[in-house]
């Protein structure tokens, strides 16, 4: 049977690890690694650990006790360059690696080559390493303290997704491969969708021959979607395939329906060259009316008011040509004449020659404003007439 090789990092913060202070991130995780919480409190309902076994865990890096590995932790932070701290703040970084409980390889060897591995490639200090096998599987607990050039750099140390990756494959070539492991494949996340299909399918599949009831049967599917293809698999089923989703470019270059023809109600329609010919009904006629097709849309105007203008007054010139980009139906309506004679007495007035102060926002119109006559003058006024009215009397 060919296994998996187990590698897993994670930064020490006072975030990661429910710490108060960032000075008790390394007496936490130390505690748990070196058993000092198990021999205090004992071993919980929950856990996992067999206390009689823990005897047999080895330290292959650091001190036997977490103020030992504190205190070299402290004394390698001395002088070094902290930006700021943070409850975020990596101050520390640990490596998992584990091997199935099956797997047949001496695990000392196996342990001691991964955290020389882990020396080489990050290239930091290691306080402490430590062997579990008091646990289901044996795995082994690499602490590393990020510092490069003086300065503590530990996202720069972990990396983004793409160093992690470089990681799995850098380990599995030095490390794995010579001990015929296998390089685990990425778990595929499925959406909500898939996994709604999969729970339909398996409930069809089970509902025959498990005999319990819908809901309890449906209480134990839903438990196994959190790996929706191993319950594929165990059924004989096929995996329902995902949707390709669409992409931006796809969406803006997917063809359109045709653009529906609008027509008015009120435009002209055209009539056939044959009518009136076989029958009582003759074409109307009607003066300069033009027929607009479907795509002009042209504006109502039936209920509008029309237009008196004097005949000798329109000029064909390109100038009185109305500025629009859209068509506008003419109406049948005839050209009315003016009277004889026309008024001309009135003044040109231009907007620029109005003062800005005279418009009115609310009217939306010029206004012009009645002045204001000062408190003097007023008194002035009222002194001047009663002293004429009294030399009158």
């Amino acid at each position: 049977m060919i296994y998996s090789h187990f590698l897993r990092i994670k930064g020490l913060s006072a975030k990661t690890t429910d710490s108060r202070t960032q000075a008790a991130v390394i007496p936490r995780v130390m505690g748990h690694n070196l058993r000092e919480q198990v021999a205090k409190m004992g071993v919980r309902a929950d856990s996992h650990i067999d206390a009689t076994r823990s005897k047999d865990n080895i330290v292959l890096r650091g001190g036997c006790t977490s103020d030992d590995v504190a205190s070299a932790v402290n004394a390698l932070m001395k002088g070094v360059i902290v930006s700021k701290w943070r409850t975020d703040t990596i101050g520390a970084i640990e490596l998992i690696f584990s091997l199935p409980s099956t797997a047949k390889i001496n695990h000392l060897d196996y342990f001691s080559a991964s955290v020389k591995w882990a020396e080489s490639f990050f290239n930091v200090p290691i306080v402490s390493a430590v062997i579990h096998l008091d646990e289901d599987t044996p795995h082994c607990h690499v602490i590393l303290v990020p510092i490069v050039n003086g300065k503590l750099c530990g996202s720069q140390v972990m990396g983004n997704k793409r160093r992690m990756v470089a990681m799995q494959e850098d380990y599995h070539s030095s490390v794995g491969k010579q001990y015929g492991l296998a390089r685990p494949t990425p778990k595929t996340r499925y959406g909500a969708a898939i996994k709604q299909e999969c729970t339909e399918l398996a409930f069809k599949a089970l509902e025959p021959i498990c005999g319990l009831t819908d809901d309890v049967l449906l209480f134990f599917i839903k438990g196994c979607m959190d790996n929706p293809e191993a319950l594929m698999q165990k059924l004989g089923l096929e995996m329902p395939t995902s949707k390709p989703k669409t992409t931006f470019a796809a969406i803006m270059t997917k063809p359109c329906k045709p653009e529906k023809q609008v027509r008015s109600k009120y435009a002209a329609k055209p009539y056939p060259d044959n009518y009136g010919e076989n029958s009582d009904h003759s074409k109307p006629e009607v003066a300069d009316t033009a027929i607009l097709n479907d795509k002009e849309k042209p504006i109502e105007v039936e209920s509008a008011i029309p237009i008196v203008v004097e005949s000798d007054l329109i000029k064909p010139h390109e100038k009185n040509q109305p500025l629009s980009c859209v068509g506008v139906q003419p109406h049948a309506h005839l050209i009315a004449h003016l009277p004889d004679t026309v008024p001309d007495d009135y003044t040109r007035i231009r907007e620029t020659d109005i003062p800005a102060n005279e418009w009115d926002c609310e009217r939306g119109e010029y206004t012009k404003e009645t002045p204001r006559v000062s408190r003097k003058e007023q008194v002035f006024t009222s002194v001047h007439k009663a002293l004429s009215m009294r030399k009158r009397n």
